[in-house]
């Protein structure tokens, strides 16, 4: 049986020239692994609008556990966008609108879906806002419910906008009037609607902000005010196009190149951006009640990726792993500990492969002592203010293999 060798060849020079590129977006998939049910899993992936490590990815809610009925879209944050024609209603059952999951174009840096009831939808994204069209059909009234506490949420119509003053603070901008608008107060939850008229073609710009109603604006202002969708599409494209022009592939197949392209979409949506920048170009995020200044990035759960996801990172994204490494060393004064898995403590594997391929944006004596704390405490028992003098080791034969791991990565790190 023939057998098809996938030849890789990654090209580490960030200096090429933009002639030398070519289109990789197009191989990209973002539905692969979206296939889920409650009864087998098949994978729990969405098909994701955003940048490379953006703060914001939206989203259509229903993946993975429905094919064929998307809620409404999302992102970051406890609201979503649905829009609906004829009666208005709030009703759980019928939220959702039936599309053809065959007839989606899911891109890293656009997704369009045209239901059933004639609704068509398209997104575009920046960092931290999100871009969106909507062309409604003539025969029904147009409606766009915007999920999330009522009383949050305040409608302008004089000035056509929509935003949200509660901890996810947003800031929504139409470029078309609203004919009626009101709260809504359903069986799955509240909210507010606009309703435009029939046949309307409407776009919205929105801004999320953890901070403050004011920073949603000023990253409105900066990222996405003065732009038109196409541009901001474009510019979503170009990022990722050259992210995916990191490693060029020779050979194999057109399946396997898809397949390819859409894993190295996927290993490059996290770990996010928490920060948000300032008037003043400074950067700042929210965490636990307070404001901090700085760069902050979540924290994936280091289950694998540790020698996988991440460790690819440092070899392709070297400048923004510098800065996810400052901030993952930021992680343990601010929660008490490292990030971690199911098993072990796999925080000093990141460390400590970054270390080895020359990123050094990080104490080494912080990342020993923070791995210290971790293998001579216990997370459960130190809540109830017991502390354990010697390392931790489970007899779960899983982490007996694991620890080892953790530990031998402390000899890459040499302490200044």
């Amino acid at each position: 049986m023939k057998r098809y060798i996938l030849l890789i060849a990654i090209i580490f020079s960030i200096s090429y020239l933009r002639a030398q590129e070519q289109d990789l977006v197009q191989y990209v998939n973002t539905l692969q692994g979206s296939h889920n049910t409650f009864e087998f899993s098949h994978g729990r992936c969405s098909p994701m609008v955003g940048i490379p490590m953006g703060m914001n990815f939206w989203a259509p809610e229903g993946y993975p556990y429905n094919l064929d009925t998307i809620y409404g879209f999302g992102s970051r944050g406890g609201f979503s966008f649905v829009p609906m024609v004829g009666k208005l209603t709030t009703n759980g059952k019928r939220y959702g609108a039936a599309f053809n999951p065959n007839k989606v174009i899911a891109k890293p840096h656009y997704y369009k879906v045209t239901f059933e009831d004639g609704i068509s939808t398209e997104i575009t994204s920046t960092d931290r806002c999100g871009y969106f069209k909507l062309e409604y059909p003539r025969s029904n009234q147009s409606f766009l419910v915007i999920k999330g506490n009522a009383s949050n949420l305040k409608i302008d119509s004089e000035k056509r906008t929509i935003t949200s003053n509660g901890r996810n603070y947003f800031v929504a901008q139409f470029d078309q009037p609203f004919v009626t608008s009101g709260n809504i107060v359903g069986n799955q939850g509240s909210g507010v609607y606009v309703e435009f008229k029939k046949g309307a073609k409407v776009q919205f710009k929105v801004s999320t902000s953890r901070i403050s109603l004011e920073q949603a604006q000023i990253t409105f202002d900066r990222e996405i005010g003065p732009f038109s969708f196409n541009e901001v599409k474009d510019a979503s494209f170009k990022k990722w196009n050259e992210l995916l022009n990191m490693i060029v592939v020779e050979g194999g197949t057109l399946e396997q190149k898809k397949t390819f392209y859409s894993c190295l979409f996927r290993a490059n949506t996290r770990p996010s951006k928490l920060y948000e920048i300032d008037r003043d170009g400074n950067p700042h995020f929210y965490y636990n009640g307070k404001v901090h200044e700085g760069k902050y990035h979540s924290h994936p759960t280091f289950w694998d990726n540790f020698r996988s996801q991440l460790p690819l990172q440092n070899i392709i994204n070297t400048e923004g792993q510098k800065e996810y490494l400052k901030s993952l060393e930021m992680s343990k004064p601010l929660t008490g500990w490292l990030p971690n898995g199911m098993i072990g403590n796999h925080a000093i594997s990141v460390f400590a492969d970054a270390w080895a391929k020359g990123i050094r944006t990080f104490n080494p004596d912080s990342a020993l002592s923070y791995y210290y704390h971790e293998v001579t405490h216990s997370r459960l028992d130190e809540s109830n203010g017991y502390f354990i003098e010697h390392q931790r080791v489970s007899a779960d034969l899983d982490t007996l293999t694991i620890s080892p791991w953790d530990s031998f990565h402390i000899l890459k790190i040499q302490p200044r």
